[in-house]
């Protein structure tokens, strides 16, 4: 591809993705065929600010009705995601026949985590118990991962062990580091892993 595109004039293109490790490895490693080959840029999550007014105008359309409020919980639990804001607007959408309720609210986020949980069950089986167990102190909020309490507590493993674990999981965009603090990249699979571990 990069041979047929560095001989074309006049056209640009976009390769974007949601797997921040994955696009910094194709165009940051020297060995990868696209390394240094066009500008880079993180785009910022859409604001809930203009989430809401979207979502609302959305359902009003197809003549369902849903409050500022529901509008503003799919932004929050989504945390403004794009691809899982619209997946859980539909299953909302689809179970309400007039205007959204706290049942039917909720029903859609059943349906958002059990259509996902093929793919986070498939993730999960493949880490190890040390990870696994480093996932479950991040969902519980836990900052000092190396503390002897948090090892022990959560079987962490020696001070290499814990290291090592946070760069995978940080390189497979399981989590990231956010103001000090790993946090987990999904929020639906944060959801999901936290229902079941």
């Amino acid at each position: 591809m990069r041979s047929v595109w560095q001989r074309q004039e006049n056209v640009s293109y976009c390769l974007y993705g949601s797997k921040r490790h994955m696009m910094l490895d194709i165009f940051n490693n020297s060995n990868s065929p696209f390394y240094r080959f066009g500008q880079m840029l993180f785009l910022e999550k859409i604001a809930k600010a203009e989430w809401m007014p979207f979502i609302i105008k959305a359902f009003e359309k197809s003549g369902k009705h849903i409050s500022e409020y529901f509008a503003e919980q799919i932004c929050e639990i989504v945390e403004c995601h794009p691809w899982y804001l619209q997946q859980l607007c539909y299953f909302v959408w689809n179970v309400t026949s007039e205007e959204v309720t706290e049942e039917t609210f909720k029903y859609g986020i059943e349906q958002l985590i059990n259509t996902n949980s093929p793919m986070f069950q498939s993730d999960t089986e493949t880490l190890p118990p040390s990870q696994i167990e480093m996932l479950r102190a991040v969902k519980d909020g836990v900052i000092q991962l190396s503390s002897a309490k948090i090892k022990n507590l959560y079987h962490l493993g020696n001070p290499n062990t814990i290291s090592k674990n946070k760069k995978v999981l940080a390189n497979k965009d399981i989590i990231e580091l956010r103001k000090g603090r790993f946090e987990f990249v999904d929020p639906i699979y944060k959801l999901w892993f936290s229902k079941e571990y």
